[in-house]
């Protein structure tokens, strides 16, 4: 397990009242492979991104050292519900399925968008355009199926198929559309806005986000304290800017909440 660990506020005191797993710490469960949301840093060894930042604030207002536990994506809810950990925070979207093990606090929007050359030369603004084209993405994702269903629908409509490349990770993925041997990519909008904040001058999206969620902080049901916490901390960081701020940080323009 890799895990990262913040700093607690010296002039804060810990709310006696928090249910937490471990005395003076937060817990927290992630998928850490998710950049720029969180992420293990290849050079520090260290978790980080949007998501760790947020949570290590958090930490720090409500007095607690944050502990960043790596685990699988799919059942962050679960090591949630068995108290396993304390809360869990990973591009984690808000489904009435996952409602129903656990209670969420929103802290940021996503979608699916595809991102072109800067110009957008073939004036792509939806999946639609993508007949006959050759197009990246990651494998084993939704955008991979909506591609592939899309593909379908060209076919269905005497067009040329789509060509999907599909690799193992998002950086080969926006390799692919920096050498130009695709036309597009189609990413989760948080790591599109982040690329493009990475290549400046070279990416803009082709078209508007689609397939909106809400991405939830997920804490117990029966844990209230931390909940009403969690949810008060972040509300201030709204009001304080600390929240806007991190957004800037890493370029997640198209994602920013105005309120929890």
């Amino acid at each position: 397990m890799q895990r990262g660990a913040g700093t607690p506020d010296p002039t804060v005191s810990a709310t006696p009242s928090l249910d937490v797993v471990a005395s003076g710490v937060l817990t927290v469960g992630s998928y850490t492979n998710y950049p720029p949301q969180i992420y293990v840093d290849a050079r520090t060894h260290q978790v980080e991104g949007f998501d760790a930042d947020l949570i290590r604030a958090i930490g720090k207002r409500l007095g607690l050292r944050v502990e960043i536990v790596s685990l699988e994506f799919a059942s962050l809810a679960e090591y949630v519900v068995n108290s396993d950990v304390d809360l869990a925070i990973s591009a984690i979207p808000v489904t009435s399925a996952l409602q129903k093990k656990v209670q969420f606090v929103p802290y940021l929007q996503g979608g699916e968008v595809l991102v072109v050359q800067q110009g957008n030369p073939l004036k792509i603004t939806s999946v639609e355009d993508l007949c006959g084209q050759r197009v990246g993405v990651k494998v084993d994702t939704l955008e991979q199926e909506d591609l592939t269903m899309q593909s379908d629908s060209c076919k269905r409509n005497s067009k040329a198929p789509i060509t999907i490349s599909a690799l193992a990770d998002q950086q080969s993925v926006i390799q692919l559309l920096l050498k130009k041997q695709v036309v597009a990519v189609y990413q989760d909008a948080p790591q599109a806005d982040y690329f493009i904040k990475q290549y400046p001058g070279h990416f803009e999206f082709g078209g508007p986000i689609t397939n909106t969620t809400v991405e939830g902080i997920a804490i117990r049901k029966d844990n209230s304290s931390l909940f009403q916490a969690v949810q008060k901390s972040l509300v201030a960081m709204h009001k304080d800017g600390t929240y806007h701020a991190l957004i800037v940080k890493w370029g997640l323009i198209h994602e920013e909440t105005s309120r929890t």
